[in-house]
């Protein structure tokens, strides 16, 4: 390809970003998007992957100065939805999958939200028993208690979680989970 299309191939010195341009500047913008996600969910680097997946959803899904569209609205033709969009690090209670033995079992798992599959409908999530990254389909996301303790978190943080308690105790009733119980 690079020999049909004339590229030539020039060696840049290693952690020279301005040698490479305008090429570089989208790779710097989702490097920061993800280690602020990272940063303010308190989560282990191990979880970059899942950060730079959140990132380049959110880079999508805002508007470009000078197409004046978004990315998704380019590919696709049809504008995004963001009504279902969710905080990375956000608590999330997803539905066990499979079918429980007894209608009264306990049939949640408690973790830590850190992105959506192809689809908005499925979600990926961090087990608090296990540690280890789940599929959801059915959660319901706490996004007022990040799991970044109060005293350490960074001051956007504190404040959407002192603004987002009441907000979240209305939300979160039993009736959300059994609408027909009142």
């Amino acid at each position: 390809m690079v020999d049909t299309n004339t590229f030539t191939s020039e060696m840049t010195g290693s952690y020279a970003f301005a040698q490479n341009g305008t090429t570089e500047i989208p790779n710097k913008h989702l490097g920061r998007m993800m280690r602020c996600i990272l940063n303010t969910t308190d989560l282990v680097p191990e979880y970059w992957s899942y950060a730079l997946l959140h990132a380049f959803y959110i880079k999508n899904r805002l508007s470009h100065s000078h197409i004046k569209k978004t990315h998704f609205e380019v590919l696709t033709g049809t504008k995004p939805n963001i009504s279902n969009l969710c905080t990375f690090g956000s608590r999330v209670y997803a539905k066990k999958a499979g079918h429980r033995k007894a209608k009264l079992d306990h049939n949640m798992l408690n973790g830590i939200f850190v992105g959506y599959m192809a689809t908005t409908k499925n979600i990926y999530f961090i087990d608090d028993q296990l540690s280890n990254v789940k599929l959801g389909t059915h959660a319901l996301f706490d996004e007022a208690h990040f799991t970044v303790d109060y005293y350490i978190a960074p001051m956007a943080t504190r404040t959407l979680q002192r603004l987002a308690m009441p907000i979240l105790t209305q939300s979160l009733r039993m009736e959300y989970f059994y609408p027909t119980l009142h």
